[in-house]
């Protein structure tokens, strides 16, 4: 017998068979939802705007609950770790990274679980604990490799490669951040591709080879420029204003500050506004505009507050410091100071407590308080020695400066020299010039004066092939020399008193004609496109040089092969440029005018020359007679004596 179904049945099964299909339909969107925001959020927190991030992130962790999705559950997670990470609330963070692990396994996702490591790996970087962030990203790259996961695989390498940067293994950061960036391109990884870039750049940038650093943040830019990612450009934009800042070239830098500035305005970009205004806030503060620096650091301070970056804030406080200590109002520079270094260490950021402890004691050295001064750098040694940073050698340097003052000459040239030891292991030229610079200046304090003229020769030398990758901008070039002219100053005044007067005029002239030759060979290098070219190529031997790489290169003597090491080759390149360019050859060697070549002059003419040297405290006079004789004097003096 047919059982017939009374017709509200048919509609009873008709709806529910309806609200099933809805509720389906509104789970799916629901996820959807909420991988929007976890996208959202990584994008914030890239960007440091953390408050933002943390606030997308519990909404999308609310939603994986409502679902009971445990995947999407262990991404939130994940990132709200990294997020807890960056505000250097390691505690918090470290929690939920193991919850987010404990969930990937019990899904058996390896892909997953593999992230999660190398992000954990990246919170241990962040705290400077490097043997614990490469032992959890070998552990993620293990996976990655297996599984064929190539999208993480690059990500992981790229955070191994953050880790020897910080160490100053600078060929072997590049190394992975190459391997990382060929995977990125091959998978068309855009945004990731960007960022590796930037981390070449600062690589760069850290080694004074300030031409490729900006040739890799303008890739970088480029490809946002392509992706339309807005918020990106901005955060780039601030990045190429950096490299030109450092530079010396402060307008250059100003005018991509107010393009990220701008930018950031126009798309409601908080995190990029703040930057721009930090940036822009050292850049006047290095120009001497205080009131502009000021008005800039207090509204980067206010945003950073409301974006919950405590990190960033400390920043802007110790350059505000930095801004009150060369307006010579050190209550104020010490309280900023201050209140800086307790930020990082309340939120463990030891690379920038690091910046705290050197600027106490840079600033309690400068007011003669020894016992202070010694405290804070003694206390950065220990902690750089923890952390393998490479600026040790000028902490290093600076307290044995201070032991020669105290008149402990054992314990100056035991620093001084280990510092100079310490900074040749590394390829870092600022480091480098910096340290042989400390350590002449404690062998002439102790009067070692002819130990000392060889330090600064040496100082001098690096600053000179430095300033060889000097970007050909005007204000680059003319900028660069800003904060090494004690050098210069201290070399000439040594020579003086070692009674080598003509050598001392052959290094003020080219302390004195730098900018006016630099001005030209800027504009040579803009009006020769292939001039570039040409420098290029020899900055790359000179790179081989520097980093010891074997170079060898045949050339013909007419039937005879000969082979040439590469500092020949270097050396012999330069001898055809001098010759045929010598405008050119001065952008990469320093060629100043011989004493023999001024005598001529004078003697020709039967003229008497006069060279003056104006410094910051002291004035340099030479009299340079017909018969050849040269009398010189100096006395205390002062720029601001001129106004």
């Amino acid at each position: 017998m047919q059982i017939k179904t009374p017709a509200y049945a048919w509609l009873v099964l008709f709806f529910s068979m309806a609200m099933s299909a809805e509720a389906g339909l509104g789970a799916q969107t629901e996820k959807e939802e909420a991988n929007r925001l976890i996208e959202k959020a990584e994008h914030l927190w890239y960007l440091s705007a953390f408050a933002p991030a943390l606030e997308n992130l519990e909404a999308a962790f609310k939603l994986s609950d409502q679902l009971a999705d445990p995947r999407l559950t262990a991404l939130c997670l994940n990132l709200m770790g990294t997020v807890s990470d960056s505000q250097g609330d390691y505690a918090l963070g470290w929690e939920r990274h193991q919850r987010a692990l404990q969930l990937t396994r019990e899904l058996d996702d390896q892909r997953l679980e593999a992230s999660v490591l190398a992000d954990i790996g990246l919170g241990f970087w962040r705290q400077a604990n490097y043997p614990q962030a490469l032992d959890y990203c070998q552990r993620a790259l293990a996976i990655q490799e297996k599984i064929g996961d190539h999208v993480g695989l690059a990500k992981t390498l790229a955070y191994i490669g953050r880790v020897h940067f910080k160490q100053g293994t600078y060929e072997g950061a590049l190394g992975f951040y190459r391997r990382a960036l060929a995977t990125q391109e091959a998978g068309g990884e855009h945004r990731a591709q960007s960022i590796t870039l930037e981390d070449m750049g600062d690589i760069h940038q850290e080694r004074g080879s300030y031409t490729q650093a900006l040739e890799h943040y303008q890739h970088a830019l480029r490809i946002r420029e392509e992706m339309e990612d807005r918020a990106g450009q901005c955060y780039l934009l601030h990045i190429v204003g950096r490299c030109y800042m450092i530079q010396g070239a402060y307008r250059e830098a100003l005018g991509w500050f107010r393009r990220a500035l701008d930018l950031s305005r126009a798309t409601v970009d908080l995190p990029g506004r703040a930057s721009a205004l930090y940036h822009m806030g050292i850049a006047y503060s290095r120009q001497g505009a205080f009131a502009k620096a000021a008005e800039c650091y207090q509204g980067a301070l206010h945003i950073f507050g409301e974006l919950g970056n405590r990190r960033q804030q400390a920043w802007v406080l110790s350059y505000t410091g930095d801004m009150h200590y060369h307006q010579g109002d050190f209550t104020r520079a010490l309280t900023c100071y201050q209140q800086a270094t307790k930020i990082w260490e309340e939120t463990r950021d030891r690379r920038g407590l690091n910046t705290g402890l050197v600027k106490l004691g840079r600033l309690y050295d400068h007011l003669g308080d020894d016992q202070r001064a010694l405290e804070y750098f003694r206390r950065d040694a220990r902690l750089q020695e923890e952390m393998q940073m490479p600026y040790l050698p000028i902490t290093l340097g600076s307290i044995g400066r201070i032991h020669a003052r105290q008149g402990d000459g054992h314990q100056a040239l035991q620093h001084g020299q280990r510092a100079v030891e310490l900074a040749a292991q590394i390829n870092n030229a600022e480091v480098q010039w910096l340290a042989a610079y400390l350590l002449g200046s404690i062998q002439r304090q102790l009067g070692l004066r002819v130990e000392a003229l060889q330090s600064f020769r040496e100082s001098l030398t690096i600053i000179e092939r430095l300033r060889a990758d000097v970007v050909p901008a005007d204000e680059a070039r003319s900028g660069f020399l800003e904060g090494k002219q004690m050098v210069y100053t201290d070399t000439i005044s040594l020579l003086l008193e070692l009674g080598h007067a003509p050598e001392a005029l052959e290094v003020a002239e080219r302390a004195r004609a730098r900018a006016f030759l630099d001005l030209l060979g800027a504009r040579e290098l803009q009006a020769k496109p292939s001039d570039a070219s040409t420098l290029a190529h020899i900055r790359r031997l000179q790179e081989q040089l520097v980093q010891q790489k074997p170079l060898r290169v045949s050339a013909k003597d007419g039937s005879r092969e000969m082979a040439m090491r590469g500092d020949d080759l270097v050396m012999a390149e330069l001898g055809k440029l001098r010759q045929a360019q010598p405008e050119l050859a001065s952008l990469i060697a320093v060629q100043p005018l011989s004493i023999s070549h001024l005598k001529e002059e004078a003697s020709r003419r039967q003229a008497t020359l006069v060279e003056y040297l104006i410094t910051d405290h002291q004035l340099f006079i030479w009299v340079l007679e017909p018969g050849g004789m040269i009398l010189t004097t100096s006395s205390k003096f002062s720029r601001c004596d001129l106004y």
